[in-house]
């Protein structure tokens, strides 16, 4: 997103991240859904250590770099400035030298090279005491370590001449000079005094250290180009002050030259005055120039994340786009409810572009259902084991009619225990560790087995005693006998298709109460009639208009019931050409993202209520397009954009400052019809087989965006063929467009001819 859209957004109602509203949820009935869950086990290799416990990721590789890298950027640092150059190769050697290995191994270390940068980055709260320490003393290493290797290659005199490479202070200046006589004068003069040195030492320090933080660490400022930004300034410090100083800027680029050419004069220059600018330059980046995020941040160790995790419980209500009230919930794959760690996994993670960022975040929200489904099934293996062990009630025998309510109150006890165990979907499961031995568990599901089959054979016994019951009360309360039987002797195959019907039971007609059994056998029979009067097929239709009715009337309530509505990227990347993508996406909703607080993007949850063409036409994952979506929050409307649409699920704060932006501003939320006809409306274009017709509106769409032709002589050529056709066919227009095309595409070959130029000069 460009700077200008990000200022946009900003201004927008929608985008206010102060208005708090609290509405009162009406509570929605919880359906009752049966879930089948399937359990991914995770086979770790115990010889591989991951990388979070490498030691040797984490610690020693570091320190190597710094070591052998610091001694590389002195050692050819040490050579220009022993050249015939002087202060120009000096400079242009070390901003070079500085520049290539940051490339190479910045990733690794941060490639600080000297003590005053990792003193500044202290400072700055990026980097932990312990390690800053380790640097300094691998940086004091590699600069000894460069200084022997330039008195080994050098010759003496060579040595000799340029002292080793060593800064020192120049203190006077002697020249000639003519007087007013005429007379020529020799004359030493004060040039460079030692507070002045440690000033100019600790201002181009200062100068250095903040580039260093602003474009290596500052997430809105940080840049791919850092390297080069690096170098070019300390060439230029070093041009700067090379002629008063020097131009250390490094206490380990000074220490090693004065340890083998024994100029310690003014050494402590070199010392102080950078130590001081990068203590300055990091307290100032701490408190003013770092956004509010990073400001009095410390870097957490993994024992403040164990700690954390013991000590964090609860959900947190902190909005997702303020940075200051982040959630602090630290669940057990060591990740707050954003999926996101500590300050060193934040700031890895602003490094990356917005897709790969999604696909880490989705990858670590998929390993954190896989550890909520392990959790539950335990749960459930641990009670099922304690359920196990409840004895059941005994059964009366069935004999009269005096026990029927006691049968009932058994009954009723056995199917709730075998529902139990019929819905315990993991009562099977013989691989989880937490279950009870095998034999233990042999024995409970025999014992379950046998009281499952009692069960079924007193509740088959009930069954046929209500049948015999209930077919004593229609003989009385039916018509007339004599009709009857009459009716059945002219009709036997009535009497078979009624008797067919008799034999159909209802639930209420098989369990019921023992106060229903004493009523009054007329009563029952006119019930009897009245139940059946209505046909099977009357009830379901209003069971169904009653269905139907509650869903037209019920607002969502929830994220998941909104779910079912969101078109995500990679599917609109799929859609976007399709002659039903403009009928599908109005109506679905989206999680857009409309720019970044605090370095942190920020997303919200709309409606989309048309699709539009842009000016602009763009990248979407591997095609391109020229639509976007004008999306509503609340009342607020804008278009943007598809490559902004995100791929990750909606959260719960997201969810939640939508429905009360909708409630405040009263406009009604989408039913659970709304949901029911949008996820009929999306599997249809699933399934949806196009047409040679669309086909052909697909491809010179597709055509119509694509960046250049695939092949620049072949177009060429067409274009000629079609412009000799008009020019015959004496058609003027037709030749005029034409030629526009033709034009434009010279034009754009030779921009891409030039650019190509550029790139293969700058590789010169």
């Amino acid at each position: 997103m460009s700077t200008t859209e990000v200022q946009l957004s900003e201004r927008l109602p929608m985008l206010s991240s102060t208005e708090e509203v609290i509405h009162s949820n009406p509570v929605a009935p919880i359906p009752i859904v049966t879930e089948t869950t399937t359990v991914v086990k995770k086979h770790v290799d115990p010889n591989i250590i991951p990388e979070d416990n490498n030691k040797f990721i984490q610690v020693i590789r570091p320190l190597l770099v710094e070591l052998i890298g610091t001694a590389l950027f002195v050692l050819i640092g040490l050579w220009g400035a022993c050249s015939e150059g002087g202060v120009i190769a000096a400079a242009l050697s070390f901003g070079l030298a500085l520049m290539v290995l940051a490339a190479s191994f910045g990733h690794i270390s941060g490639v600080h090279f000297n003590p005053s940068v990792t003193i500044g980055v202290l400072i700055a709260g990026e980097m932990q005491a312990v390690m800053a320490i380790l640097y300094v003393v691998m940086q004091l290493l590699g600069g000894i370590a460069a200084a022997g290797l330039l008195r080994l290659l050098l010759a003496s005199r060579s040595f000799n001449k340029c002292q080793g490479g060593a800064t020192f202070l120049k203190v006077y200046d002697a020249y000639n000079k003519t007087n007013s006589s005429g007379q020529i004068q020799y004359v030493v003069e004060d040039y460079v005094r030692v507070w002045q040195g440690i000033l100019i030492e600790a201002i181009v320090t200062f100068v250095l250290v903040t580039v260093i933080l602003m474009v290596a660490l500052d997430t809105k400022s940080k840049t791919g180009l850092a390297p080069v930004l690096i170098g070019f300034t300390l060439a230029v410090n070093i041009l700067a002050i090379g002629a008063y100083t020097g131009g250390s800027l490094n206490p380990a680029r000074s220490l090693g030259p004065a340890i083998f050419s024994e100029v310690w004069k003014h050494h402590y220059v070199y010392w102080i005055g950078p130590i001081v600018g990068a203590i300055v330059a990091g307290f100032l980046y701490r408190t003013v120039w770092a956004h509010y995020d990073r400001r009095g941040r410390r870097t957490m160790s993994k024992s403040d994340i164990r700690k954390r995790q013991r000590t964090t419980s609860g959900n947190s209500d902190s909005d997702s786009d303020s940075d200051s009230s982040r959630s602090k919930n630290i669940f057990t794959d060591g990740y707050d409810e954003n999926y996101r760690g500590d300050a060193n996994d934040r700031a890895w993670l602003k490094t990356l572009s917005e897709r790969e960022r999604e696909a880490e975040l989705l990858k670590r929200h998929e390993q954190r259902e896989i550890i909520k489904r392990r959790e539950e099934i335990n749960k459930r293996l641990k009670s099922k084991a304690e359920e196990s062990g409840i004895k059941s009630e005994e059964e009366g025998e069935i004999d009269d009619q005096d026990d029927d309510s006691d049968n009932d109150k058994s009954n009723k006890t056995s199917i709730r225990k075998s529902n139990l165990y019929d819905n315990d979907i993991y009562a099977e499961d013989d691989d989880d560790d937490d279950f009870p031995s095998s034999t233990n568990r042999r024995k409970q599901i025999n014992a379950t087995k046998q009281k499952e089959t009692e069960h079924s054979k007193s509740l088959q016994l009930l069954v046929e005693g209500r049948k015999k019951k209930q077919d004593e009360r229609i003989k009385k309360t039916s018509i007339k006998p004599e009709d009857a039987s009459s009716s059945d002797e002219d009709n036997p195959d009535k009497s078979s298709k009624k008797n067919e019907k008799d034999e159909k039971w209802k639930v209420t007609d098989v369990y019921q109460t023992s106060s229903e059994d004493d009523d009054d056998d007329d009563d029952d029979g006119r019930d009897n009639r009245r139940a059946r009067s209505r046909s099977p097929d009357d009830r379901t239709l209003d069971s169904r208009d009653h269905d139907s009715k509650r869903k037209r009337c019920t607002p969502i309530t929830t994220k998941d019931q909104l779910k079912s509505m969101i078109l995500s990227r990679f599917r609109m990347e799929k859609w976007c050409h399709s002659p039903f993508f403009s009928d599908v996406a109005k109506g679905s909703f989206v999680r857009i993202n409309i720019g970044q607080n605090n370095g942190e993007p920020v997303y919200r949850v709309c409606e989309i209520s048309d699709v539009v063409e842009t000016g602009k036409i763009y990248n979407l994952g591997s095609t391109r397009t020229n639509k976007g979506l004008r999306l509503k929050h609340g009342n607020n409307e804008r278009v943007f954009r598809l490559e902004y649409v995100s791929n990750n699920e909606i959260s719960d704060n997201e969810f939640q400052r939508w429905r009360e932006a909708m409630i405040r501003q009263g406009i009604s939320l989408p039913t659970l019809d709304d949901i029911d006809k949008k996820m009929k409306e999306i599997e249809k274009c699933k399934h949806y087989v196009l047409s040679n017709n669309d086909i052909t509106k697909i491809v010179q769409e597709k055509k119509r965006f694509r960046k250049a032709p695939t092949n620049y002589a072949m177009s060429k050529n067409d274009l000629l063929k079609e412009i000799e056709m008009a020019k015959d066919e004496n058609d003027i227009e037709r030749e005029g467009e034409l030629r526009k095309q033709l034009t434009e595409m010279e034009e754009r070959a030779s921009e891409l001819d030039r650019k190509r130029s550029e790139n293969i000069s700058v590789m010169a």
